[in-house]
């Protein structure tokens, strides 16, 4: 009796656990949502993926970084496989994987994208350099032009490059203004599709002589002439040499005062003369010329006067 007792509550128990179990069990569709964003994606490169719940593939993908939704999961454990990057590009996944229990659950995967073509930033305008003011005489070589200059680029950022001059037009013998092009340096990342250059201006200032001064006039060799001598029959020299305080020598014209000569009084007449200046020389200590003219004292010649016979005989001189 016991025995079929224990056995009708047995089969009693299992017919109403099977009434009961469909109220319990997970429903057979819990309309789960898995949404898959992007990150640093740049419009060329893609990512293919698969979606795997439990380590099995329940969707394949070729993801651009719009954001897409899969739904009507199931429950489970989710992740994202990354199967091929575009070239030149890296992927990575967050989070590894999702868990998803219950009904209507959402979870979300990140990819996020890097590296890639990298565009180069472009240059709209180069810094104005000032004028540079050199002496007269000054190389090339010797202009301070600047080895760096600033340049402006299209997303609004400056940065300093390097400029290789282009000096050929140059003379620092010639006063005026000399307009210098500069090829900029690139450095990876800036272009210069337009072509910039840069511009300065090197400005030679007009030369300026420093005149030479006389240190010392050539001594003249006395000039000796005869009693009467007229002052037009003298031959005056018409230059003298002198030294300059850079110790070369040079003829200058000279012009002579002889107001003081009397050719018809012997004696020493010392001529002053006037150095003659040209471009370059000065005279600032006065320098002058002197020459001696010495007249010799006047030859008296005795003369006999004959007279007829019978005249008395007279001497003199003239």
């Amino acid at each position: 009796m016991r025995k079929r007792i224990l056995a009708f509550i047995i089969v009693f128990i299992f017919i109403f656990s099977m009434m009961i179990s469909p109220a319990f069990a997970a429903p057979p569709n819990p309309n789960h949502t898995i949404t898959v964003n992007g990150s640093g994606f740049d419009g060329t490169g893609n990512v293919d993926f698969n979606l795997l719940q439990d380590g099995k593939v329940v969707n394949s993908f070729s993801f651009d970084g719009t954001s897409v939704n899969f739904t009507n999961l199931n429950g489970g454990t989710y992740s994202i496989f990354i199967t091929s990057v575009t070239d030149g590009y890296e992927a990575s996944v967050s989070p590894e994987s999702v868990k998803l229990v219950g009904r209507e659950k959402s979870e979300t995967f990140t990819i996020t994208l890097s590296g890639g073509v990298v565009e180069d930033t472009e240059i709209v305008s180069v810094e104005t350099l000032s004028d540079i003011n050199v002496d007269y005489g000054t190389s090339a070589a010797e202009i301070p032009l600047p080895e760096t200059l600033e340049v402006t680029l299209d997303d609004g950022t400056t940065t300093s490059l390097g400029v290789i001059w282009d000096t050929s037009s140059y003379d620092g013998h010639t006063a005026g203004t000399y307009t210098f092009a500069g090829n900029l340096i690139l450095v990876e990342g800036i272009a210069n599709t337009a072509g910039y250059t840069a511009t300065v201006d090197v400005i030679v200032a007009e030369e300026v002589v420093i005149d030479k001064e006389l240190v010392s006039v050539e001594t003249l060799a006395d000039i000796n002439v005869d009693y009467g001598t007229e002052l037009s029959q003298i031959t005056l020299p018409e230059t003298v040499e002198v030294t300059l305080d850079d110790e070369t020598k040079t003829s200058l014209g000279v012009n002579w005062n002889t107001s003081t000569y009397n050719g018809q009084t012997a004696g020493t007449y010392t001529f002053a003369g006037e150095l003659v200046l040209v471009e370059g020389i000065a005279n600032t200590a006065g320098y002058t010329a002197t020459v001696n003219v010495i007249v010799a004292e006047e030859v008296v010649v005795e003369t006999i006067h004959y007279l007829a016979l019978g005249d008395s005989i007279a001497t003199g001189t003239t």
